[in-house]
């Protein structure tokens, strides 16, 4: 069930209540900052505060690390939004103010060692300026909460995106390249008087395989190869992870999320605020698909592309009903 704070932890009082659902190191965080709060000086307050955030988030990273091994990064992901935003509602009600650690700076210090070695420098100019420096840095752990809450759901947006239509993605990419060097050599060699003719067009072999990727997405739990080689750069796929070693059909995967969104969540306008980013990454994909094929097909494959315009279409409207419904 969801932990949901109770309107006691909107004031000062302790929380213990609440903690005691919540994973072990956010609810004893939180409760022994609410009772430090009424008997600790606020400076020194203060300075406990942001390094016990800066534990509990440690240690909120590393449950996802071990949930993502276990269960999946979906799981991990919404498993770290929900405890970060539990702790950043619970610290905002407490006077916790920035402050400043002195650290010493031995950045220089290479370079002096160096000079002193290769007789640069005498001992007596080490000695006054081989000494480090001191720095002040500025500790704020509720403007490193949001830092941390917000790359946590960019991460959970594009990887999610991914699951759905990454394979397609990867393929209009590659797809498109293709394309466009073609129409490079071709405008190249002269053969092609207009620019409409000098577009090349796609094969049969291109739209049977963009048409089996749009099958699969149609379909539900169908199995792919056991193991899929890892991808050797950053641009394939959405993420740069290797490709998926299950497909589940775009509605079983919406579901999944949607599922999940409010299982860890419980919350409408967040659940909305990391839906429809998804949503959205889906149909721009399906929108490059439709471009694509609108500029190259060719007449003798038009039966082919009536064929994929109808699965995008498809697709096109389970994510139409999942944003109208969240269902």
């Amino acid at each position: 069930a969801e932990a949901k704070p109770p309107a006691a932890l909107q004031g000062r009082s302790s929380p213990s209540a609440a903690a005691a659902l919540w994973f072990p190191t956010l609810g004893k965080t939180v409760s022994c900052l609410f009772r430090l709060h009424e008997c600790v000086e606020p400076g020194a307050f203060s300075q406990l505060a942001q390094e016990a955030i800066i534990m509990c988030t440690h240690s909120l990273r590393g449950a996802s690390q071990r949930i993502d091994a276990k269960q999946g990064r979906l799981h991990a992901q919404l498993f770290l939004v929900k405890y970060l935003l539990i702790l950043r509602s619970q610290v905002s009600v407490l006077n916790i103010s920035r402050h400043h650690l002195n650290q010493l700076d031995f950045s220089h210090m290479t370079d002096v060692i160096s000079n002193l070695v290769g007789g640069k420098m005498s001992i007596e100019s080490f000695l006054r300026d081989g000494t480090p420096s001191i720095v002040k840095r500025e500790v704020n752990s509720k403007k490193m909460l949001e830092s941390q809450l917000k790359t946590t759901c960019e991460h959970l947006i594009t990887q999610q995106s991914d699951v759905l239509v990454g394979d397609l993605a990867y393929t209009l990419q590659e797809l498109q390249e293709k394309l466009e060097r073609g129409d490079k050599v071709q405008k190249g060699t002269g053969d092609a008087p207009g620019p409409a003719e000098a577009k090349q067009k796609v094969t049969g072999e291109q739209l049977e395989a963009i048409h089996k990727i749009l099958r699969s997405m149609l379909q539900k739990g169908v199995e792919k190869k056991k193991k899929a080689k890892p991808t050797a750069t950053p641009r394939t796929r959405l993420t740069g992870t290797k490709k998926s070693t299950k497909s589940d059909g775009l509605r079983q995967g919406l579901a999944v999320i949607v599922a999940n969104l409010r299982l860890y969540l419980a919350n409408g306008r967040m659940e909305a605020m990391l839906l429809d980013p998804i949503l959205g990454n889906v149909k721009r994909v399906f929108e490059t698909a439709r471009g694509i094929l609108n500029a190259r097909i060719d007449q003798s494959s038009s039966e082919k592309g009536k064929e994929i315009m109808s699965s995008l279409l498809q697709l096109e409207s389970e994510v139409l009903m999942i944003q109208s419904t969240g269902q």
